[in-house]
């Protein structure tokens, strides 16, 4: 597997969500800034990495390094960006 970053500026940092079986996530959503074709995107970090949002704030510059998680259920393909870290 490998990790990738984004360097960006926080959109929004929504608050924990439990989804079952005390499984939390929560999600950060980033702009990278490209002058011509901003892009933003949405990384979760999930159980104990929840907590790596508690600082982090709407407007501050951030890196975030990210896997690519990838599933199947019922024929239909999902993709998620699974948070490992965010720096400041």
């Amino acid at each position: 597997m490998h990790d990738y970053t984004m360097t960006g500026t926080v959109r929004l940092v929504k608050p924990v969500e439990s989804v079952r079986d005390g499984f939390t996530k929560r999600e950060i959503v980033i702009c990278d800034n490209d002058p011509r074709f901003p892009s933003e995107a949405a990384i979760t970090f999930v159980g104990e990495r929840c907590a790596l949002l508690d600082c982090i704030g709407v407007g501050e510059p951030v890196s975030v390094d990210f896997w690519i998680a990838g599933r199947e259920w019922n024929g239909r393909h999902f993709v998620e960006l699974r948070g490992i870290a965010i720096h400041k």
